[in-house]
């Protein structure tokens, strides 16, 4: 009788053995709680950040090389942000694999200049009609000007 007993048990555990690891898959199927999905788009906007700090940094290095200058300290800026984009990267990384969350690709430097520019061009409509009543107001100004000039010494032989 113990040689069943001791069967039925083995067999009981070696069932709840098996069952055991899909509990939690089956538990986790509900997906990322609004936690993990609020850490996960802070971090996206984290290195969304980053990138736009790097592609800054990235600039001012090229017009301090342009302008004769040796950026070391913007180098050095530059690389203590591309460590942190590194690690901002991995954690996303990681919190993808864990959660089962999509990952968005790497805003490329190119994709926030093109943001930042439609940003200036919406910032430029907005003052377009002040440009204009100040650039009409410089030609009034400049034709007086030209008005007053006597161009009889320039043009008399």
């Amino acid at each position: 009788m113990t040689h069943i007993s001791l069967k039925l048990v083995s067999s009981l555990l070696l069932a709840v053995a098996v069952l055991l690891p899909a509990a939690p898959a089956a538990a986790g199927d509900t997906g990322p709680t609004p936690a993990v999905k609020a850490e996960f788009k802070k971090t996206c906007s984290q290195r969304t950040r980053l990138v736009r700090q790097l592609a800054k940094l990235d600039n001012q290095a090229a017009e301090a090389v342009a302008a004769g200058e040796d950026p070391v300290e913007i180098h050095a800026q530059q690389t203590a942000v591309q460590d942190e984009l590194d690690l901002v990267q991995l954690r996303l990384e990681s919190m993808a694999i864990r959660h089962g969350l999509a990952l968005p690709d790497i805003p490329a430097p190119g994709d926030v200049n093109a943001e930042n520019a439609d940003t200036e061009s919406r910032a430029r409509a907005m003052f377009r009609a002040g440009e204009e009543r100040t650039n009409r107001l410089v030609a009034r100004r400049t034709m007086r000007l030209l008005a007053r000039l006597d161009f009889s010494s320039i043009t008399a032989e």
